[in-house]
């Protein structure tokens, strides 16, 4: 069912597309397609383009041999869009309109907010990386590369990519395609469709301002849609808004209800509150989770005393290899470094302008491709590597995925583990296409951190506020951390095994008890009463520990 087929009657080439639309949707599910289902499509498929009819309806489709009440139901997003009518035959076209968050979807938008003058064109490329950057598709728009072409071992199901709807905008008339190299721009009922769109999912014809002082920028987290709310965004990858100072209550979140985390909305459509887990290992104890700033004299402006400036890790190949740093540093008019760094891929610095003195910055990367990803979970370098992110000190952590986890074997393994990254740890979980646009992601953190920044003054003299570490004293603390505290790094390992148990609650409990031995001599002191050592942990350890985790944590030290 790879090879599309043409078809008999000309009328029925949209919902021949949409049955292979179906097909992928299905496919690309954590469980993937089932024989027999895969068999039910290529049937009903096959059908549709040997019908000499038109096909305008549910009722003549369920003339069709191949279409039961299953595929029926899956059918009626077709007609629902306008494509047909759900009882009669249709009297006329009707306007064919992407389902919300498809590469369709994404592409129709990002070319309509591309291109506000009708005679306004954009190119293929140009296209791309918009649409990917505006996180109004679930899936990458760019095809991957080094896939090949159709027919040398690579079936077209393998090659498609959601730049692959290019073809069916431009068949429904939306899209016209002209010159060479191409270009792109729409149609009057393109552009129709796409203030359409626009206005039943609640965006603005236009990508949001990143200049917000309050907000930092970051890429649309990777995640399964079922599992966030929808957060359309701009079109500039930063398509969600961190609030870097939202309220302290939310620090302290239980597993209680079994939903740690709710992304909510604050001030816009598409406003997202993340709170990293790391104020539990600096010792701030929850009561913040604003970044900290360097020194500054009573009413000195950040601005004026401070440059920000990118480090990245020597061990990332791209740093020192090529000029692809070099070309995002003109680009984006920054200045990047290249350090060895104890822990992260990325941070980024504040460096006096006149003393030459440098500070940490609360924000830490940790990059990783999809199958270096699969990699870790395998031998769990991937928990033990995100404790010690956490234990940095730094207050947003943030994990960048490359490439697209639906074409790895492991994909159900690497969606949960995004997700519980997000949602129970606390990370800002980024998804990018390859390197290049990771870069361009740095690119606009550090720009966003610099606005963040910029306008901070210390207008209050007697007040005292934490300051960001030295850069020497980040690199101390975080050596030691990996020379000395090995015993109470195994001993989280261990914990985070335990069902239930995340990174926050393991940190939680070694704040407690740092070693396996405190713990049980902990549980011995309430020996004869089980009830309360299955409870110890969640009432000790200030609600972080929800009931299940610290039963079985229980369990795990002391034996049923």
């Amino acid at each position: 069912m790879d090879d599309e087929r043409s078809v008999l009657c000309r009328e029925n080439q949209g919902l021949a597309d949409y049955v292979l639309q179906k097909k992928r949707e299905h496919a690309d599910k954590p469980k993937g397609l089932s024989e027999n289902m895969g068999r039910t499509f290529l049937k009903a498929y096959n059908n549709v383009c040997d019908s000499k009819d038109p096909i305008s309806s549910l009722k003549d489709l369920s003339q069709i041999k191949g279409f039961g009440k299953c595929m029926l139901n899956l059918m009626k997003g077709y007609f629902d869009t306008g494509a047909g009518s759900s009882g009669t035959k249709a009297t006329g076209r009707k306007r064919y309109i992407p389902q919300i968050k498809s590469a369709g979807y994404a592409l129709l938008i990002t070319l309509h907010r591309g291109t506000p003058n009708e005679k306004d064109f954009m190119r293929k490329q140009e296209l791309i990386d918009a649409a990917d950057s505006s996180g109004l598709s679930h899936v990458p728009i760019a095809p991957e590369k080094g896939k090949g072409k159709i027919g040398l071992g690579i079936s077209k199901r393998e090659w498609y990519s959601g730049w692959s709807c290019m073809t069916t905008l431009a068949q429904k008339g939306l899209v016209v395609k002209y010159s060479n190299p191409a270009k792109y721009k729409l149609t009057v009922e393109g552009r129709e469709v796409a203030n359409e769109c626009i206005m039943r999912s609640g965006l603005s014809n236009s990508p949001p301002d990143i200049s917000s002082d309050d907000d930092i920028d970051l890429a649309q987290p990777y995640a399964d849609p079922k599992s966030k709310a929808d957060s359309p965004g701009p079109t500039k990858a930063q398509p969600c808004y961190i609030d870097l100072e939202g309220s302290p209550a939310m620090k302290s979140r239980s597993c209680n209800d079994g939903n740690a985390f709710n992304p909510c909305s604050s001030g816009s459509s598409h406003a997202l509150k993340a709170f990293s887990s790391s104020s539990a290992a600096d010792g701030t104890g929850g009561t913040t989770n604003v970044p900290r700033l360097p020194p500054l004299t009573f009413g000195e402006a950040f601005e004026e005393a401070y440059q920000v400036i990118m480090i990245l890790d020597d061990r990332e190949q791209f740093a020192t290899k090529g000029k692809k740093v070099e070309n995002i540093c003109s680009e984006f008019k920054i200045k990047i470094e290249v350090r060895h760094l104890p822990v992260g891929d990325c941070i980024w610095i504040a460096r006096h302008n006149r003393l030459g003195t440098e500070y940490v910055l609360d924000f830490i990367v940790e990059r990783k491709t999809v199958d270096d990803l699969r990699s870790s979970i395998s031998d769990n370098r991937y928990k033990e590597q995100k404790l010690r992110l956490q234990r940095s000190g730094l207050k947003k952590l943030i994990y960048i995925l490359e490439g697209d986890p639906n074409q790895s074997e492991a994909a159900g393994k690497i969606k949960t583990a995004c997700f519980t990254t997000e949602i129970l740890e606390g990370f800002d979980v980024l998804r990018t296409n390859g390197i290049g646009e990771t870069l361009r992601k740095y690119g606009y953190l550090t720009k966003s951190i610099h606005q963040y920044y910029k306008s901070r003054v210390n207008d209050d003299q007697s007040k005292v506020a934490a300051l960001c570490p030295s850069f020497d004293s980040f690199v101390k603390r975080c050596q030691q951390d990996h020379d000395e505290v090995t015993i109470s790094d195994l001993f989280a390992i261990q914990l985070m095994q335990v069902p239930q148990v995340t990174e926050e609650i393991a940190i939680a409990v070694l704040d407690m008890y740092p070693t396996l031995s405190s713990l049980a001599s902990a549980y011995a002191n309430l020996e004869g009463n089980v009830s309360a050592q299955e409870e110890m942990l969640r009432n000790r350890c200030n609600n972080v520990t929800c009931a299940t985790a610290s039963k079985n944590i229980f369990k795990l030290v002391w034996g049923e």
